[in-house]
């Protein structure tokens, strides 16, 4: 797993490049649920466009999700 952090501009874009290969992003904010996509595959001069829509979370979903991370479970 190699880790590539972005940080979205005020409009939430992002963009990077990568080498041709195979990826698949994971995405975390603070007050949304977490998301991950499914495995893609880039060629050299692709242009990869994803539109994410993160969903809210809860702070119950909060509080577990720190509690698993802070006990590793």
């Amino acid at each position: 797993l190699q880790k590539n952090p972005q940080v979205t501009n005020q409009t939430g874009k992002y963009s990077f490049l990568v080498p041709e290969g195979s990826y698949f992003l994971k995405i975390e904010a603070l007050g949304y649920k977490d998301y991950e996509s499914d495995e893609f595959w880039t060629e050299e001069g692709d242009g990869i466009h994803i539109n994410i829509e993160m969903k809210k979370e809860r702070l119950f979903g909060r509080v577990t999700r720190w509690l698993k991370k802070l006990f590793g479970k």
